[in-house]
């Protein structure tokens, strides 16, 4: 695994899953969710190395300041959230999804089907 994540580059696995004709909608949701745990992975590294020099020499009230460490991340991650929300909005997202009319198979098309079966049939006989 360490070996996968150190020789390939994420545009490049976003790539070869969009080669392997994966639904466009899954590879988006994935891109999403990797790029904003990156961010707040960011974030949280940003906020203890902050927490680390403010409270040099200090070892009192760990639990307060995990608390607070994971209250502001969950700020941030909401307004982080909220802001990307409005964005989609502002690009015309609706929240609908276009559902397409499912496949209808008509008289004309057995038609053309049974033809097509009829010449493979034929194509096969006289092959012989």
């Amino acid at each position: 695994m360490a070996f996968f994540l150190e020789t390939i580059t994420w545009p490049t696995f976003i790539l070869a899953l969009r080669q392997l004709k994966l639904p466009a909608l899954l590879i988006l949701t994935l891109e999403i969710s990797l790029k904003y745990s990156h961010l707040l992975a960011q974030f949280l590294q940003e906020s203890l190395w902050a927490i680390r020099l403010r409270t040099a020499g200090k070892a009192e009230k760990r639990q307060h300041l995990v608390g607070s460490l994971i209250g502001r991340l969950y700020l941030s991650a909401r307004a982080y959230m909220t802001d990307l929300y409005h964005a989609m909005v502002l690009r015309g997202y609706t929240g609908q999804s276009n559902r397409r009319a499912p496949l209808t198979i008509t008289r004309y098309d057995w038609h053309l089907i049974s033809w097509d079966f009829a010449l493979i049939c034929l194509f096969c006989l006289i092959r012989r």
